[in-house]
This record gives structure tokens, sequence and C-alpha cells, in this order.
């Protein structure tokens, strides 16, 4: 499978897409299927994504902000914790691109507005993988 750009992923890539909406996770898997990436699980609430977290090995985590509202599950923590190899990706809405005080970041991670455009998400996905490519070897 080739990416719109003409390249292939270097690697496959096990990816968590964390999502209340079960359209906007049907969205999200559908874009990552169109760039190349098909090992695509997914979690609908903070206590689900945690458990899948604590249990799997994902490379990226894509998730929506608004779980962070319901975050009595340590998401939060349990998203800081995990040894992704890429990163996350935070979803947001336009209401919600201002952080209210006292809350927390799911995870640090670069943020993407929904709804996205595939090309946006493509980007994302391959700054988060230079950024990565530039770390220095542990």
């Amino acid at each position: 499978m080739f990416l719109a750009s003409g390249l292939a992923p270097e690697r496959t890539m096990r990816i968590l897409v964390a999502d209340p909406s079960r359209t906007m996770r049907n969205i999200t898997r559908a874009v990552l299927a169109q760039l190349g990436y098909y090992d695509v699980d997914e979690a609908a609430d903070s206590a689900e994504a945690s458990a899948r977290v604590r249990f799997a090995r994902f490379d990226l985590c894509i998730v929506d902000h608004a779980l962070q509202s319901q975050d009595r599950s340590g998401l939060a923590d349990t998203l800081r914790a995990a040894p992704f190899s890429t990163g996350c990706i935070i979803l947001r809405t336009q209401d919600s691109l201002e952080s209210q005080p006292g809350q927390r970041e799911p995870a640090p991670g670069p943020t993407l507005q929904k709804p996205f455009a595939p090309e946006a998400l493509r980007k994302c996905i391959e700054s988060l993988l230079q950024a990565r490519s530039a770390l220095p070897a542990a």
C-alpha cells in the first residue's frame, strides 16, 4: 500500500483510537486505512483505553480530548507512562481548543482539530515519526 505522498509505510504500526464517538472512531480508522495503517484498535471511553494501553503495546495513540473529562481510570497517567514508540495525537473540537484550568491533557502530543482532513492526520503522524527518528539512539 502506498501513501498519498507515494511512500510506503516503513513498518506496521499498531494504533489505538480512543474516542467516545463510534462515528469518529470509524472515520479515523478509515482514514488510517487510506494512509496504509491497518493494525488499529479502538476504545470508547477512558477506562477501556486505559485497560488496552496497560495490556497491549501500541506505537501510536489517537485520543479524543473529551476523554479527560471522564478520566476516573487514570487515562492521562496511563498514556504518559506508556512506551509509545511514535507518540500520542490529541483530537479536539473547536469548543475544546482552550484547556480548562486544572484539566490535564490526556498525553503530551500534537493536537488535531476535528473534523480533520486525511492529509492533516498524515502530516501529524509524519511529524511524530520524524521527531522520533531525530532522537539520539539509546
